[in-house]
C-alpha cells in the first residue's frame, strides 16, 4: 500500500492526525459520521481519563455531551491545543514520535497559556486563539478564559524510555498516552473506510510491530549485526533482564520503568550509535545527587551497553570528572579500591565466563580519564549462543 505516513513520519503529521480524529466531534451525529465522531470522543475520553490527579473539573465532564472542540496547532509552540468551551477546559497535547520532551516544555507551555488566558498577551497568541474561536462561531471575549482549567497530556507513540516515564509522571503532566494505548483505540475502527485512518493505523501498527521485533535480545539484522548495536530498545531490554529480573520474552516492552528502583539513561555517541546506562544509585538518591547543590555524594558507577570495533559489549564504568590534582589522585585510588572489591568477589565468575565464551572478559587498567572501565564483557558471542 502506498502509505502517506511512510513519508510523513514527523510529529507535525501526527499532530494533524490527532486533530483530524478530534475534529470529527464537531460534525453532526448522522449515519455517515457516527463512527468517526465516536473515534474522536474515545480519544478525548482517553486524554482526560485521570481526574484523580487533576482538578475536579475533569470528573464532571460528560464526554457524550460534547459537540464542539476548538483545535489550535502551534500556538505558543504547543503541538495541539484542544479547547472544550462547554466545560471551560483546555488540553495541551505534547506530541512525540521517537523523540522526548526536553527543557520542561510542558510546564513552560502551561504557564505561558495561563498568561494568555488571564492577560490576553502575547497578542499574536491571543489573536490566533481568537480566530480559532471564530471558526466555530464563538466570541473569545465571552469565553471567560481566566477561569479555564488547563489539562496537560504527554502523547508519545514511540518507545517510552526511562526519561519518558519520568516525564509522564512529573508534576506538570496530568496524563500520558503510549503507542499501544493509542492503538487500542484505533483498532476498534477498522470498519471505517477512511484512507487517512487506515493509512495511519497501518503505519502505527508497523511501528509497534518493529519494537516487538527488536525486543528480541539476541535478534539480528539481515546482515548478521545484532539489534543491540543500533537499537536503544534492545539495549534497555538486556539491562532490564540482567538487573531487574525481567523475562527474556519481551514482556518488559512498554513496562513503566519508573517502578524500577534504579534509573536508566541513554544517549548517542559521536558516530551516531546509541549507548544505554543502568546506574547503581536509586531514584531517590538520584534526586539528591542531581539537585542544586547536590545533597549527597555522587558515586558515578554504572553499567553500560555500547559497542566498539569488536562488537557490542557490557561494561562496568567508574566516572569522576574532578580535574584537580587531588581529584586525579582520589579517582585513581577509588578505581584501585573498586578493582580490589572485584577481585575479592567475582574474579572466579569472570574467569569462568572467559573460558565459556573464548576470552570475552577484559579488565582494563586505569587511565588518566574521567571515565574508566572496570570490567569489559564482549556480548556478541554470548548472544550468538
Amino acid at each position: 500500500m502506498n502509505n502517506i505516513f511512510s513519508f510523513a513520519t514527523g510529529e507535525l503529521s501526527q499532530d494533524a492526525f490527532i486533530c483530524w480524529c478530534l475534529n470529527w466531534i464537531n460534525e453532526p451525529d448522522i449515519v455517515a459520521t457516527h463512527r468517526y465522531r465516536q473515534l474522536g470522543l474515545d480519544l478525548l475520553a482517553k486524554l482526560i481519563d485521570k481526574p484523580s490527579n487533576c482538578d475536579v473539573v475533569l470528573s464532571k465532564v460528560d464526554i457524550k455531551s460534547i459537540d464542539k472542540v476548538i483545535l489550535v496547532q502551534q500556538v505558543l509552540n504547543i503541538d495541539v491545543l484542544a479547547i472544550i468551551p462547554q466545560y471551560k477546559l483546555a488540553i495541551i497535547i505534547e506530541d512525540k514520535t521517537s523523540t522526548s520532551e526536553h527543557g520542561n516544555q510542558i510546564s513552560f507551555y502551561k504557564d505561558s497559556l495561563e498568561v494568555v488566558f488571564k492577560c490576553h498577551k502575547p497578542w499574536n497568541a491571543y489573536t490566533k486563539l481568537e480566530k480559532a474561536f471564530k471558526l466555530v462561531d464563538l466570541n473569545i471575549e465571552n469565553a471567560d478564559l481566566a477561569n479555564y482549567h488547563i489539562h496537560t497530556v504527554y502523547f508519545k507513540t514511540g518507545y517510552y524510555f526511562d526519561y519518558d516515564w519520568q516525564v509522564a509522571h512529573s508534576e506538570s503532566v496530568y496524563n500520558y498516552l503510549t503507542g499501544p494505548m493509542f492503538w487500542d483505540i484505533l483498532k476498534n475502527y477498522d470498519d471505517c473506510e477512511s484512507d487517512i485512518l487506515r493509512s495511519y493505523c497501518e503505519h502505527l501498527k508497523k511501528q509497534l510491530d518493529w519494537y516487538q521485533i527488536v525486543s528480541t535480545i539476541n535478534g539480528q539484522y539481515d546482515d548478521g549485526c545484532h539489534y543491540i548495536k543500533w537499537e536503544r530498545v534492545t539495549q534497555h531490554g538486556l539491562l532490564q533482564i540482567i538487573f531487574d529480573n525481567e523475562n527474556i520474552d519481551g514482556s518488559w516492552l512498554w513496562k513503566d520503568m519508573s517502578i524500577y528502583p534504579n534509573p536508566y539513561s541513554t544517549g548517542t555517541n559521536q558516530g551516531g550509535s546509541p549507548w544505554t546506562n543502568r546506574r547503581f544509585w536509586t531514584r531517590t538518591e538520584s534526586d539528591a545527587i542531581w539537585s542544586e547543590p547536590p545533597r549527597s555524594f555522587n558515586p558515578r558507577i554504572f553499567w553500560r551497553i555500547d559497542h566498539d570495533s569488536k562488537g557490542a559489549y557490557l561494561s562496568l564504568r567508574y566516572y569522576n570528572n574532578d580535574s584537580t590534582n587531588q581529584g586525579k589522585i582520589i579517582r585513581k585510588r577509588i578505581y584501585s579500591q573498586l578493582n580490589t572489591l572485584i577481585n575479592d568477589t567475582v574474579t572466579d565468575e569472570l574467569d569462568r565466563l572467559n573460558i565459556t565464551y573464548e576470552n570475552c572478559v577484559a579488565r582494563p587498567r586505569h587511565g588518566n580519564y574521567y571515565e574508566n572501565t572496570l570490567i569489559h564483557i564482549g556480548i556478541d558471542r554470548v548472544l550468538d549462543s
